[in-house]
């Protein structure tokens, strides 16, 4: 199991560390699973700083998220009453929706599967298909040992193609081949349609407007609770503050910063203005903002919402400290290649005969060593052509 820290550092820079890789032994029960999590955050001191947790659906994980807003709740008022501490992967939900679809052709993957293992066995049975393969003119393309999925993995192209997509398109597809004529598809598509409704239903109008209004309550609440937390922490700094000028008016009766200097007049008149409350909100002055538009698709594509809010942090100092917090949320335990892989993501052969802690500290040093040196992790593929 791996524990990842993600959060955005003081340059606007959306970073994120391995904390620790552990070996949670079979059945894998959720106070196992939370055992291991709150004791790797209390060693790296972060069990008071913990704003979510993004797991995938597994059951055991519900006891585990459940409990773990316990626990953090004792030290530490979380936001919202919790309501935002568990975050669901959202690869695991789409991983979910394709299995449930293939499901009803798995007899055929599997055959698939086995052919391509029957050929790999022998010499002999590689060399024939080659000469069938060169017969019926079908390219020379080599298959490689790797990942059985691996060939369906999208291009750049694709992937831009994804992009201009939505989920309705998808909700078209699944109601089109709902009434296919093939019995083994309608099968499929109810799986999965079934699936897509759960998580992604398409309201109506009254629901649609009485969903926005929920979500629009929630971000004022989460906002006042990040304003009543940034006035405490500006009260406390206020105190200290003035405690360190009496220690330095004693020290030096002959300061230059007195009371009849011009900036000692000029930060009395600014306190004496910030007293009064604005007549809007930083959270309302944001919403009623004009909206940013590309002018061309090349911007489009390079548009950095972080470096947006870098540039008007001092304009929003409370909202931008929430941004922060809420852009640094992972919506997947997952990297985005991985989303549809049907294995799961294992150690190399290497590493696995190596003792637990030296796996833990392999994995984590090596990520913290490429982080700081800027390396690029390589993947080692084994090419091996029948």
């Amino acid at each position: 199991m791996v524990i990842t820290g993600h959060f955005v550092d003081a340059n606007w820079r959306f970073q994120k560390r391995v904390l620790n890789f552990v070996h949670a032994s079979p059945p894998r029960r959720g106070v196992d699973i939370v055992d291991a999590i709150y004791k790797c955050l209390k060693e790296w001191g972060h069990e008071n700083k913990v704003f979510t947790v993004s797991m995938d659906n597994a059951s055991y994980n519900d006891y585990c998220l459940r409990f773990l807003r316990e626990i953090f709740s004792r030290n530490k008022r979380l936001l919202c009453d919790g309501k935002l501490f568990c975050v669901r992967c959202c690869a695991h939900i789409l991983n979910l929706l394709v299995q449930d679809g293939l499901g009803e052709i798995g007899h055929i993957i599997e055959n698939d599967r086995e052919s391509v293992k029957y050929i790999n066995q022998f010499e002999a049975r590689k060399q024939t298909f080659s000469e069938i393969v060169q017969q019926l003119q079908l390219g020379t393309k080599k298959f490689q040992e790797r990942e059985q999925n691996y060939d369906y993995l999208p291009t750049p192209e694709e992937w831009e193609m994804v992009e201009k997509s939505d989920i309705y398109r998808v909700k078209e597809i699944l109601n089109l081949k709902a009434m296919d004529e093939n019995d083994f598809i309608r099968r499929m598509v109810k799986k999965m349609k079934g699936k897509f409704d759960k998580y992604w239903k398409i309201y109506s109008e009254a629901e649609a407007i009485n969903n926005i209004e929920q979500v629009q309550g929630a971000l004022y609440q989460l906002y006042d609770e990040y304003v009543a937390a940034y006035n405490a922490s500006s009260e406390q700094s206020s105190t200290q503050g003035k405690g360190s000028k009496r220690s330095f008016s004693n020290f030096s009766s002959n300061s230059q910063l007195s009371t009849s200097s011009g900036w000692s007049k000029l930060i009395n008149y600014v306190k004496r203005v910030e007293t009064i409350p604005p007549l809007k909100s930083e959270l309302d002055m944001y919403l009623e903002e004009v909206v940013y538009i590309c002018e061309d698709e090349k911007s489009h594509y390079e548009f950095n919402a972080l470096e947006w809010w870098k540039v008007n942090n001092l304009k929003y100092r409370v909202l931008s400290k929430m941004a922060a917090e809420i852009l640094a949320i992972p919506i997947s335990t997952i990297a985005s290649e991985s989303t549809f892989s049907a294995s799961g993501r294992v150690i190399d052969p290497d590493r696995a005969s190596l003792a637990l802690e030296t796996v833990e500290a392999l994995i984590c040093g090596g990520d913290w060593i490429r982080v700081l040196h800027g390396v690029k992790k390589k993947q080692k593929v084994d090419k091996k052509p029948i």
